[in-house]
């Protein structure tokens, strides 16, 4: 996924694959691999000047395609730099006779500079070309680099936001299929299933009830409906945090309580939705019991904050990547090194205070090798919850009620799917109007995953 550059020197570019990572970040699909001089075709005059060449990334919408080519040169003469300029223009007019778009690049004085020359240009009939200082970007390189990032139509980014959407409500359905399965919380999913949800008047009422009869039994009557119709919400944001140290039941319960504080602290007439409020509360329940109480071992609130930390960074790797992280590349994001990184995501596991040489009983199999199977690497966590989180880290930019709509219209909560009538009438809106809702909401998303729509 795209994002903005800061205004700072950019990481050291040493080698192709550091380049390569700096196109990532602009949303283009990192591909690093090395290919023949010969495959792409120029004259002998161009081809015997070159050392390498590089397929650093790639951007495909449709049948167009877009690539990004590093070159390395023979140049050996004091007064190469300017030569290299007419080089990767000829080289330019020669790849524009091919049907792909082409980036060409070539380094300067050992990455500290790179001169970058595009094969074609909408508005002109020839190549244009500039070089940038990896070492002291200016707002004109910056600039420069931001409007190289590969455009995406409005459907295509679209599609995309909706494809995670629908992805996401789909493993939430099926992960509360395979819940059920326990008699006990199948009893209690099936009887807070019997409580709707609530409009928004509806909660204004009961918010009202409350106020006016405080410390009475209808001011608790109306408490308890609130809590009673928003159980369902604590389950779905329960389910997000299943293995982590904590029985799923232990987690609803954390989760009521959550809920039951929300509900204490609500300002209805701000105008917001209480699922909306309530959902920051519930998850901070939840994350305080899984650090708390969730591992043998208790572990310190300082080491529970570096692993939320990291599982940020990589998040936003995963998005500039275009592809799971390594723990290496975590790592160079942060203060620590490869190992403590390990080491945190060893401990977000759980800690065991048994020896890992001793034999499971009648067995001559180790208990670190069981553990071995059973637990994924680092790598595999990571993956397992950037979808997920990513999605919900998108939602969180939009206004209460585009949440509401886009929950409600996929089934991201509750599992059951709503058509736009049926959200119209639990949020007192027209048809017409909740899909303006929905559109403005789907705006805001794509320009969260393609942000360098916004500069155009």
């Amino acid at each position: 996924m795209a994002t903005s550059l800061d205004l700072q020197p950019l990481p050291s570019l040493r080698n192709a694959h550091e380049v390569a990572s700096l196109f990532g970040s602009l949303g283009y699909k990192v591909v690093g691999q090395s290919i023949d001089v010969t495959h792409l075709e120029l004259p002998h005059s161009l081809e015997s000047q070159l050392h390498a060449v590089h397929c650093l990334a790639e951007y495909r919408q449709g049948s167009a395609r877009q690539v990004i080519l590093l070159f390395e040169t023979r140049m050996t003469d004091p007064s190469y730099k300017r030569s290299l300029g007419s080089l990767m223009q000829k080289i330019a007019r020669q790849l524009a006779k091919r049907p792909e778009y082409y980036l060409l690049l070539v380094t300067v004085d050992g990455y500290r500079n790179l001169h970058v020359t595009c094969s074609q240009r909408a508005d002109k009939p020839g190549p244009f070309s500039f070089s940038i200082n990896c070492q002291d970007l200016s707002y004109q390189d910056r600039n420069r680099l931001q409007k190289l990032a590969p455009k995406v139509s409005v459907r295509q980014s679209q599609k995309q936001v909706s494809q995670l959407i629908q992805q996401v409500a789909v493993e939430q359905r099926e992960e509360q299929g395979s819940s059920l399965q326990k008699d006990g919380l199948g009893l209690y999913l099936s009887k807070i299933s019997r409580y709707p949800l609530l409009s928004q008047a509806e909660e204004v009422t009961l918010f009202r009830q409350m106020a006016v009869f405080a410390d009475t039994d209808q001011a608790a009557r109306a408490r308890r409906k609130l809590i009673q119709h928003n159980l369902r919400l604590v389950v779905s944001i329960a389910k997000q945090f299943q293995g982590r140290g904590l029985e799923f039941d232990d987690l609803i319960q954390e989760g009521n309580i959550g809920l039951m504080q929300a509900i204490e602290k609500f300002d209805y007439a701000r105008g917001n939705r209480l699922s909306t409020y309530a959902t920051w509360w519930i998850r901070q329940a939840i994350t305080r019991a899984i650090a708390q109480q969730g591992r043998l071992i208790r572990l310190p609130v300082h080491i529970w904050e570096k692993m939320t930390m990291l599982k940020k960074r990589a998040q936003m790797l995963s998005q500039k990547l275009d592809r799971t992280p390594t723990v290496m590349e975590v790592a160079s994001t942060t203060e620590f090194t490869a190992d403590q990184v390990q080491k945190l995501l060893s401990s977000h596991r759980g800690t065991v205070c048994l020896s890992l040489e001793a034999p499971i009983l009648n067995t001559d199999v180790k208990l670190e090798d069981r553990l071995l199977d059973e637990v994924n690497t680092p790598e595999q966590q990571l993956k397992a919850l950037e979808r997920k989180d990513y999605l919900y880290k998108l939602l969180d930019q939009l206004k209460p009620r585009e949440q509401v709509v886009i929950i409600l219209h996929y089934g991201l909560e509750d599992h059951e799917k709503h058509s736009l009538a049926e959200i119209g009438r639990i949020l007192n809106l027209s048809r017409e109007r909740v899909r303006q809702i929905e559109n403005k909401a789907f705006s805001t998303l794509i320009h969260q995953v393609h942000p360098a729509r916004r500069n155009r």
